[in-house]
């Protein structure tokens, strides 16, 4: 058979090139996902933190959810999650660990249908060596009647630090 190395080997990919929005409206939530992807091997494991602001036009910035909570049309709110879900719509997906992947959610973003935004916060981890996972982001947007028109733009890293 094949020899396989024991040096450590820590990749991401990121499986979306970028998110897209659309249109807001105060009368219902705005959601959209993107995936990436976590490939470990022969470390202790991983944590994947999400840095940046959320999306803003100007000076005009959503409020990001600093507590976890679900989706409410007509609020200023921007959160993700890292799961399923089923309100406000059927949107995202549970991580993916193929046959041999132990990536799993943080606690604060592993609830359907409820969302969260704390820049530098944990959203996913591997708790020992692992195959590779794929995630998925929920990204939810809701505006109120008064939210500025015009683009809004953000740009956010995720960092991915093996844990020996």
């Amino acid at each position: 058979g094949n020899v396989t190395t024991n040096d450590p080997s820590l990749s991401l990919s990121f499986n979306s090139s970028g998110v897209t929005l659309g249109d807001f409206t105060s009368a219902s939530a705005t959601t959209t996902t993107a995936t990436f992807s976590i490939l470990n091997y022969t470390s202790y494991g991983y944590v994947a933190q999400i840095i940046g602001n959320p999306p803003s036009n100007g000076a005009y910035s959503l409020t990001a959810m600093s507590t976890t909570g679900a989706s409410t049309p007509g609020t200023s709110q921007y959160g993700i999650n890292l799961v399923a879900n089923t309100s406000p719509a059927s949107v995202g997906a549970n991580p993916n660990n193929g046959s041999f992947g132990f990536g799993q959610v943080a606690p604060n973003y592993s609830t359907p249908n409820q969302f969260r935004y704390v820049s530098g916060e944990t959203v996913a981890l591997a708790p020992k060596s692992s195959g590779l996972t794929t995630y998925t982001i929920t990204y939810l947007v809701n505006v109120a009647g008064l939210t500025p028109g015009g683009q809004f733009t953000s740009d956010q890293t995720i960092i991915v630090t093996g844990t020996y």
